[in-house]
């Protein structure tokens, strides 16, 4: 869907279509945000069946389990933020979405990885933690930065 909506917007804006463009931008944001909010609801629901598929091993099945139930709240934000990341990047706007990711990933995620479970001594499940905050947060950026709209303007064309 990603990778489609790209497209879309990269053909629209070509064709001056700058409407057409945000709409295929935001109904395949929306389509996705469906598939992974049903996604995470049963991962959610079913997260220790889903790892006893691939290891029995009670430990296992418990850190994996917490795993998805702690990350799946994220998966509407990982969603719109995919779509909306591929979609800046089909109007020519490839350096935004790269340092939202950037910042997620090292500003956010990886010191929250350190500091949760080794400073609030919560464990395993501060990483787990990290992985959320940081997937609502990149998805929120890019949800913020595609709505600026900025992406629409004729000097990102390069034509």
């Amino acid at each position: 869907l990603a990778t489609s909506a790209a497209i879309l917007v990269g053909q629209n804006l070509g064709a001056r279509k700058f409407l057409r463009a945000q709409t295929s931008a935001r109904q395949a944001a929306g389509f996705n945000t469906l598939l992974m909010g049903l996604a995470g609801i049963l991962f959610f629901t079913f997260s220790a069946n889903l790892i006893s598929v691939f290891d029995t091993n009670p430990d296992i099945v418990k850190l994996g389990a917490e795993y998805l139930k702690i990350t799946s709240f994220g998966y509407i934000f990982v969603a719109q933020g995919l779509v909306l990341g591929r979609s800046l990047m089909g109007a020519g706007d490839t350096i935004s979405p790269m340092l939202i990711s950037v910042f997620a990933l090292l500003g956010i995620q990886i010191p929250l990885a350190v500091i949760l479970p080794n400073h609030l001594h919560i464990g395993i499940s501060g990483v787990w933690w990290a992985i959320l905050i940081s997937s609502v947060l990149q998805g929120a950026l890019t949800c913020f930065w595609f709505n600026l709209g900025r992406w629409k303007g004729i000097d990102n064309l390069r034509i």
